[in-house]
């Protein structure tokens, strides 16, 4: 599972707008840097990472921003996919990759119709399509 110091490793920089808020994140040595409008705040990089983004959406909440995680890349996304439960989250750009090595190519399909289990994808298994409880959904 990858997260958002993975991300800013990656890629240094993130800057996003929910909404016409803006903000901005960046790794600076051993520390997740966020910005929102004038404020900035150092983040330990160091202790477990899901503390880190837990203490980024903490702080964005505070400004009425939403987000969460890719467990796929770490990128922070305020639109993508979730499970009934919130136990997964998956940006837009890695979904397709993720069904696939999750349920196997040509083994899953959107659906019109909400499942069982609250989702609109479902995986072949067993002889049946099965619900996967997984969703597309906005927090703003």
């Amino acid at each position: 599972m990858k997260t958002v110091v993975n991300y800013l490793k990656k890629n240094k920089k993130y800057i996003h707008n929910v909404m016409g808020r803006y903000f901005e994140l960046e790794l600076k040595g051993d520390n997740v840097i966020l910005r929102v409008k004038d404020d900035e705040w150092e983040i330990d990089a160091c202790p477990p990472h899901h503390e880190v983004e837990y203490e980024i959406q903490e702080i964005l909440e505070e400004h009425k921003i939403e987000i969460r995680f890719c467990e796929v890349c770490g990128m922070p996304f305020d639109a993508g996919f979730t499970t009934e439960d919130g136990g997964w989250y998956c940006c837009e750009n890695c979904f397709e990759g993720a069904m696939d090595k999750d349920y196997g190519k040509g083994k899953w399909r959107g659906t019109d119709e909400e499942g069982e289990y609250g989702g609109f994808y479902e995986y072949f298994c067993c002889d049946e399509w099965e619900d996967t409880g997984i969703y597309w959904t906005h927090w703003y």
